[in-house]
């Protein structure tokens, strides 16, 4: 602040001249004028420079499988920037002016969707962009079919699709279950093509009916495809159906 005068006698008018103010923040200044007998306090305030900033959406969608994507931010502002959720990542946390704000989610191994904000704070404003995130899905199984029946195994194919990377795949089977788990017999499969996994299930007893289903496990959990139902060829026993007899 300046004054055009600093002392004088009887009435008077004093100009006062502020600079232009390069801050976004309203600044504050005290003019005291003394007299022989009393004094006066004058409070002057000053507005800061008008900012903007202004955000190119509102709004962000995610697939479950984690991924990153920007929020442009474009003005002269400074700001903040918050999320309201953990699975939620921000780049920075503050700034001035233009830039791009890089939102980061983590994956949703959770099969239900979920959503959070992104806060933006101006001195002046505040913005808020909503993130929404597809829920996280199991693993897709099926096509399983038998490739040949014999006597004491069977020959079996199935193919899986998942977003995230599958961690364990094969076949679970039974003589008892109609609809066999990995708590069953099962048989991990550790080569697959495109999806698509085969394997022999051997050790069966001749002339039964197994249930078989193949599974997969991802970080959502494990999926399981329908059921293939089999009898195990039959016809005149030989020494493989039973190598010790009991006599």
């Amino acid at each position: 602040l300046t004054l055009n005068v600093k002392s004088g006698n009887g009435n008077h008018q004093i100009s006062v001249t502020a600079t232009t103010s390069t801050n976004e923040d309203e600044r504050k200044a005290i003019l005291t004028v003394k007299g022989v007998t009393k004094s006066e306090r004058i409070l002057i305030k000053q507005d800061g420079t008008p900012t903007n900033l202004t955000l190119n959406t509102t709004s962000l969608t995610f697939d479950a499988l984690g991924a990153t994507k920007v929020i442009e931010l474009s003005g002269d502002a400074t700001w903040t920037a918050s999320a309201s959720e953990e699975w939620v990542k921000l780049d920075q946390l503050h700034g001035t002016g233009t830039y791009p704000l890089q939102v980061t989610c983590d994956d949703n191994t959770t099969m239900a969707s979920r959503s959070a904000d992104v806060t933006i704070r101006t001195r002046r404003d505040t913005y808020v962009c909503t993130i929404v995130q597809a829920a996280g899905q199991l693993p897709q199984v099926n096509g399983i079919q038998a490739l040949s029946i014999g006597r004491y195994e069977v020959s079996v194919t199935a193919k899986f699709s998942s977003d995230f990377p599958v961690t364990e795949y094969g076949f679970c089977y039974s003589e008892d279950h109609q609809m066999p788990t990995t708590v069953d017999s099962k048989i991990k499969v550790t080569t697959q093509s495109d999806g698509t996994f085969t394997t022999t299930i051997s050790g069966l007893d001749s002339h039964k009916t197994y249930y078989i289903r193949a599974y997969a496990v991802n970080k959502v959990g494990t999926n399981y495809s329908s059921v293939l139902e089999v009898t195990t060829e039959g016809g005149v026993p030989d020494n493989g159906d039973n190598q010790k007899p009991n006599i």
